[in-house]
């Protein structure tokens, strides 16, 4: 796109946007082909894509439940780290947070009620007495830290439970599904499960999963010691948010079907698309990617493709809505619609399309089709590198140069723990694309 053709797309969408600037987050909403070819079928992409500002007052209260795993497992350095990262969190805490503790081995334990944290001493205390011993009863500590959050829900909190497990869940409900609805009848409370697995030996599915289902956080952490730095990055990710709740509802005019969405759930119902986002963060664009087709008959003069509406709930637990348009303009012909290209959008669906196809290949090296899962690999290591080139992004490189080295790994016989590194790491950062994570 020309300097001029991006400014004038960029000032369609900024007169046409109600009160952009009032609301807590930049509303951008960006066509893969803000010039179409007329007669001509065309699958395009349309990204709606929300940015957190940085807010002149006091970030909302925080509410949240540490909730430590401390099966045998655990014991030693393990142990030992986990409780540095908790003290380090209420260290990080203000005075008129809420904080409750959950420990969990063979059965789970509130080890503090949810309390204002206020001078933090007694849950620096009470972090000090965990010991490691026992089983993994993740399902049930996870369910004990939502319970304690949910006693202090209000609108203006930020929600939180933030779960640590080095294991694999072996008391009670243990399988990904079963975590899954765990995670989604806790969002439905307006609670954000983050997940952190630590060591090679936890289950990444079941934690990407519970993470996943409540929109929370998941992240991989080989080692212990660098468990303060992660909780850290969780809890700068609670203390940014400005704005919760948010649903993302668009409209497309007659002629444009929407397809399918990339990364992110939507529903489809006709002609309108919804998703929900459960909390926008300072600094951190998150969006919702829809495929379109669009009709040859529609493509006239200038035509407007998708009406956005965004709800959403402020700091202060008020329901708002911004609102924008977007349209697109006739290309002289193929080669004037390809030369306008959006390689923003672009990059953005050939990362999500890429984690899909790793993802399959996973599933492959698991069902043990090693040379299968290593051929996808490569053709989507083609794939990735192809538009890395063509959009000249750098952001598609580092993941075709990352995706080269999983590939060596996949390529070898067996299940060991090069493989489960290399596994865990690529869970972690498929979930990071789909989550858009800002860590």
């Amino acid at each position: 796109m020309t300097a001029l053709s991006q400014l004038v797309f960029t000032l369609i969408c900024s007169l046409l946007a109600v009160n952009a600037w009032a609301h807590p987050f930049k509303l951008n909403t960006e066509l893969s082909h803000p010039k179409l070819v007329k007669d001509q079928k065309i699958n395009a992409y349309v990204k709606v894509a929300l940015t957190g500002l940085e807010l002149d007052r006091d970030r909302p209260p925080l509410n949240v439940a540490l909730v430590i795993d401390r099966s045998g497992s655990m014991s030693g350095q393990r142990i030992y780290h986990a409780q540095q990262a908790a003290e380090m969190a209420i260290k990080m805490l203000k005075p008129n947070d809420i904080i409750s503790l959950v420990s969990y081995n063979n059965e789970a334990q509130v080890l503090l009620p949810a309390t204002k944290v206020g001078d933090g001493s007694m849950a620096l205390k009470l972090i000090k007495q965990l010991h490691a011993t026992g089983g993994t009863a993740l399902y049930a500590g996870t369910q004990l830290g939502g319970e304690e959050v949910i006693k202090f829900i209000e609108k203006d909190n930020v929600n939180r439970v933030i779960l640590l497990s080095d294991g694999i869940a072996n008391v009670g409900p243990s399988s990904p599904s079963d975590l899954a609805k765990l995670g989604m009848k806790l969002a439905g409370k307006g609670i954000a499960v983050s997940t952190i697995g630590l060591g090679l030996g936890y289950n990444e599915d079941l934690m990407a999963r519970l993470a996943d289902s409540s929109d929370g956080n998941h992240s991989f952490v080989e080692h212990a010691h660098q468990l303060a730095n992660v909780m850290s990055l969780e809890l700068n990710d609670a203390s940014a948010v400005v704005a919760q709740d948010v649903k993302v509802n668009m409209e497309f005019a007659k002629g444009i079907r929407p397809v399918r969405a990339l990364g992110r759930e939507a529903q489809f119902d006709g002609q309108s698309v919804s998703s929900s986002i459960k909390q926008l963060i300072t600094g951190t664009e998150r969006f919702v990617l829809i495929e379109v087709e669009i009709n040859k008959d529609v493509i006239e003069s200038r035509i407007e493709l998708v009406k956005v509406a965004v709800d959403y709930r402020s700091n202060e637990g008020q329901t708002k809505q911004a609102q924008q348009v977007a349209k697109a303009e006739v290309a002289k012909d193929r080669s004037d619609m390809d030369k306008h290209v959006q390689a923003a959008v672009m990059e953005s669906v050939v990362e999500l399309i890429a984690r899909e196809q790793q993802a399959m290949a996973i599933k492959l090296k698991d069902e043990g089709k090693d040379d299968k899962a290593a051929d996808l690999m490569t053709r989507n290591n083609a794939y990735l590198k192809s538009n890395a080139q063509r959009y000249k992004s750098k952001k598609l490189k580092v993941m075709e140069e990352r995706a080269q080295a999983d590939q060596e790994i996949m390529k070898k016989r067996g299940k060991g723990s090069d493989w489960s590194r290399t596994r865990k790491s690529m869970r972690k950062r498929a979930y990071s694309s789909k989550a858009q994570m800002a860590f």
